[in-house]
């Protein structure tokens, strides 16, 4: 089970935790929904950036989910 933190940075230049995930598949389509579900819950204001590792089911789902957003 892997573990995923959303974490942003304030107008104060302080690290603020946004929101995490706890997932079973690292699939494309789980990863979407936790995207989704997580812009639900920001009142689907999406990030500016992104900062992800490469893997490719995380690439896809934020393709399709996020593709506004800056991703690195």
């Amino acid at each position: 089970m892997s573990f995923g933190a959303f974490v942003g940075v304030n107008h104060h230049g302080q690290s603020i935790l946004l929101g995490c995930a706890l997932v079973t598949k690292e699939d494309s389509a789980s990863l979407k929904w936790v995207f989704e579900n997580w812009i639900e819950a920001m009142g689907f204001v999406h990030p500016t950036a992104i900062l992800i590792d490469q893997r490719e089911s995380i690439k896809n789902a934020l393709r399709d989910v996020m593709s506004n957003t800056v991703h690195r």
